[in-house]
């Protein structure tokens, strides 16, 4: 009877390892509760912890639409005060998890995916909103995020959701299932969490009123910005576009420049000429003129497809009366498309007056002129439906990103308590192996960079003397090289066999692995004056491990973007840590409670070296109506 009151009466609080009756924590802990999260009831738990006001600059399906090369679509990432990811520790259940990406975005890389946590299992939330670095190691420098797990939960219950925006898009619905039961008389307990969610994504501008595409806006330099003269160097302006169209625009010739009287010359569907305005420009960018014409903000992706399958069983019994046995296996699937990303870009492309496609009217201008080479600027894949559509539906050339991502994790442990030194002594021992299988995919990526990569050699097309067809320059002193000529001018101008050439997809897979070896202890040794004197300790052993490879195109640094590396790495760290609770005043005439907390923590990595951390604090209630606490 006295072990299972005390088992009520003891509460672990996040932020620190003591657990005490009663006890307020030395560090700010905000907690969102059972009923809080159901509330909110998003599609996933990440999305109802980010509404807290201490989260800032977190990692969503949203916010990394954009990005190729860290592989972080369809990852939901915490993010303390916007000090980064990686300073903020996530936890299940006080336990680590490999982290979702390698290379991160934003300074989000090797930091868990909270998408594959067994959000029906959770009771609540912890969130230690000061640096507990001394009590949980030094990725815990914002913080710490704890998702605690029912782990008594009996029942069924289910949910089914649904929903589309204002917009009549990004359709979405979620399924899941949780379930737990005793066993063997209450000695064991089994859990089990399903979940099964899609959100089809947002595939262009989708009508939204803050993207329209008349006032085509963006944040670009300011024209008249100079240093020192007061002007501010970004504005905001409307009637913004790229300077480059989608069938390829003439900037400049190599003996006139900008004064080239070819300037301004554009190519339609094709190839078809049409004059173009310029507007005033601003780096790559231009306001006003024909920038209709080149608004890009209408097309890419503003919300990924995402499918989610998660699965999480938890198991438990008792092996004696004071020691159970738990083990726990989880599985996370998550699949992220990004259908258009943004096309692939060419500001000043160097086209030769000997080029096989050039118009003839041009071609003769710039023999009557003495111009060797014209610049054209260009977007490919031109998401205004304009160029070639694809079998499938899709587009050329409009960059796209594509992230399949596996979660395992097997967890064993022991844990219990014991009598000694006139008190309870709480334990626990465990293993946990969790690992991430990233495969990502760059699809219709253009092959750019360097005079002999597949695009630079296309569009180095001449006519072959011999056959009065195009061919790559190339060909020519390099025959059966497989070089095919590219059409630059205009759109619907090329086939899928000239797109397929130019463009690839680049891929990468990565796996990431942890290991973790753990063992804690808390108790109450002796007493003082004001009350008993609680102490924890423990020491840690993790391993982590990376393993990849690249295709070769990505290694050569080929494409637009992506341009994948792989990466082949190990390191460990070894941790011990000592955390104390001194009472120094109980019920007093001018204190209700005055506490003394303090920790050390020593850890030893593999690449930097031995490293020392600690922290001291108190927390004083003068009276039951304030409590002043530093740390």
């Amino acid at each position: 009877a006295q072990t299972a009151q005390m088992d009520l009466e003891s509460i672990i609080v996040t932020g620190s390892r003591i657990v005490r009756d009663g006890f307020e924590a030395p560090t700010p802990v905000s907690v969102l509760s059972v009923d809080d999260l159901n509330v909110i009831s998003t599609p996933n738990i990440a999305d109802a912890v980010n509404r807290l006001p201490a989260l800032q600059g977190s990692l969503g399906t949203s916010n990394a639409s954009t990005n190729v090369s860290s592989g972080t679509g369809g990852v939901n990432q915490l993010n303390l005060r916007a000090l980064g990811a990686v300073r903020t520790l996530v936890l299940l259940d006080g336990k680590r998890i490999v982290g979702a990406t390698l290379a991160g975005f934003e300074n989000n890389g090797s930091t868990p995916d909270i998408n594959g946590f067994p959000g029906g299992l959770v009771s609540r939330v912890d969130v230690v909103t000061g640096g507990a670095s001394a009590a949980y190691g030094s990725d815990a420098l914002a913080g710490v995020v704890n998702f605690v797990l029912d782990k008594e939960y009996t029942g069924i219950k289910g949910e089914i959701q649904g929903g589309v925006t204002t917009y009549g898009d990004d359709e979405n619905y979620k399924v899941s299932l949780t379930a737990g039961t005793p066993f063997a008389n209450g000695r064991g307990h089994f859990l089990f969490f399903g979940e099964h969610t899609y959100s089809a994504g947002i595939v262009g501008d989708g009508n939204r009123p803050w993207n329209d595409p008349a006032l085509s806006r963006a944040v670009v330099r300011n024209p008249a910005y100079a240093a020192g003269n007061g002007t501010p160097e970004w504005i905001i302006a409307d009637h913004v576009g790229v300077r480059a169209t989608a069938g390829g625009l003439i900037l400049a010739d190599n003996v006139n420049g900008t004064n080239s009287p070819l300037r301004g010359i554009q190519f339609l569907e094709g190839g078809k000429q049409a004059p173009f305005t310029f507007g005033t420009q601003s780096g790559s960018f231009m306001i006003g003129g024909d920038y209709d014409q080149t608004n890009i903000w209408k097309w890419p992706t503003l919300d990924l497809e995402v499918q989610r399958t998660n699965f999480f069983t938890r198991g438990s019994y008792d092996i004696a009366d004071n020691v159970n046995l738990y083990g726990e296996l989880s599985w996370a699937y998550t699949h992220a498309k990004n259908s258009s990303l943004v096309p692939n870009f060419e500001f000043g492309q160097s086209i030769s007056v000997e080029n096989a496609f050039l118009p003839e009217n041009i071609r003769q201008t710039m023999i009557n002129g003495g111009i060797s080479s014209l610049t054209l600027s260009t977007f490919y894949g031109a998401s205004n439906r304009l160029s070639l559509t694809l079998a499938d539906g899709s587009t050329p050339l409009d960059i796209k990103a594509d992230n399949g991502r596996t979660q395992r994790r097997y967890v064993g442990g022991l844990e219990g308590n014991f009598a000694a030194f006139d008190t309870e002594w709480a334990w626990d021992l465990y293993y946990a192996r969790s690992t991430t299988h990233n495969a990502t995919r760059s699809p219709d990526n253009l092959q750019s960079r360097g005079p002999t990569s597949p695009h630079d050699m296309a569009l180095d097309s001449v006519i072959n003397p011999a056959t009065g067809a195009a061919i790559c320059r190339s060909t020519l002193t390099n025959p059966g090289n497989g070089c095919i000529p590219f059409n630059p001018f205009g759109t619907n101008v090329n086939g899928a066999l000239e797109y397929d050439y130019v463009a690839n997809t680049g891929y990468a897979i990565t796996i990431l692995s942890q290991d973790v070896w753990a063992a804690s202890m808390s108790g109450e040794p002796f007493d003082l004056w004001a009350g008993p004197v609680s102490l924890a300790f423990g020491a840690e052993h993790r391993i982590e491990k990376v393993r990849g490879l690249a295709s070769a195109d990505d290694e050569a640094r080929l494409f637009f973007a992506g341009n994948y590396i792989a990466t082949n790495a190990k390191w460990d760290v070894t941790e011990g840590f000592i955390e104390t609770v001194v009472p120094l005043a109980k019920n007093t005439s001018w204190a209700e409670s005055l506490d003394f907390n303090a920790a050390v923590r020593g850890a030893q990595y593999s690449e930097s070296g031995f490293e020392f951390t600690w922290k001291a604090g108190a927390t004083y209630t003068p009276s039951n109506d304030y409590t002043f606490r530093v740390t």
